[in-house]
């Protein structure tokens, strides 16, 4: 099974309703099928690193654009105020000399 297969399963991403199915059956393999929201925390580090890892690897690609919402990235957009959201991926080590972020986090 292939990785891509393997995280479809995982989230739920091949559930579909009966031909013969009521709508409140529809709307609940819609809403199994709805894509998790993510959202990427970059602590400390390079950048560069996460992007070199997404350019480098096409596999990624359907993943990060057909299976998930990104829904927050500071990389991506300048928010201070985190979104919810059902996926966190952290990245790099606290700052303990950096307050505000610390108390952020």
């Amino acid at each position: 099974m292939s990785i891509l297969a393997r995280i479809k399963s995982f989230f739920g991403m091949e559930a579909k309703p009966d031909k013969n199915a009521s709508q409140e059956e529809v709307e609940k393999v819609a809403e199994e099928k709805a894509k998790p929201r993510i959202g990427y925390i970059h602590l400390s580090g390079c950048t560069g690193d996460g992007m070199s890892l997404t350019e480098n690897y096409d596999i990624l690609a359907p993943l990060l654009t057909e299976m998930v919402d990104i829904v927050y990235g500071q990389t991506l957009v300048d928010l201070w105020e985190m979104p919810e959201m059902d996926i966190a991926l952290v990245e790099g080590s606290v700052c303990l000399q950096d307050e505000h972020s610390l108390h952020e986090l």
